[in-house]
């Protein structure tokens, strides 16, 4: 994956977010990650990490990370979520400066949009 194809970190956020993902506290507010968790079929939490800013080091591979992990659960291919990341436009709802929410997804069988 070319870098100037990665979603950006807010378009990641807006898609996670629009598709049942929780968003937690940060994992290491210095360096900019942020958690979401989504629970799998069988009730276990399933984690990605995303970046807070493509300045990040390794941000193409924490976003390869969370491509990996999210076509392996929607079960599609991973160009497909890419570019339905790319596509994804942050709302308010996504903003750097908003407070970030805790909590797991309500269900384990909570449909994936």
């Amino acid at each position: 994956m070319i870098h100037d194809q990665l979603p950006t970190p807010l378009q990641l956020r807006a898609y996670l977010t629009s598709h049942g993902w929780t968003e937690e506290t940060p994992k290491d507010p210095q360096n900019g990650m942020f958690v979401f968790c989504e629970l799998s079929d069988d009730g276990l939490p399933i984690t990605v990490y995303v970046p807070a800013a493509a300045e990040i080091p390794h941000f193409s591979l924490r976003v390869s990370d969370a491509i990996d992990t999210v076509a392996a659960i929607e079960e599609r291919s991973k160009d497909s979520v890419r570019a339905d990341m790319v596509a994804a436009s942050p709302t308010p709802a996504t903003s750097p400066t908003r407070p970030l929410t805790i909590g797991v997804a309500d269900s384990p069988t909570q449909p994936l949009a």
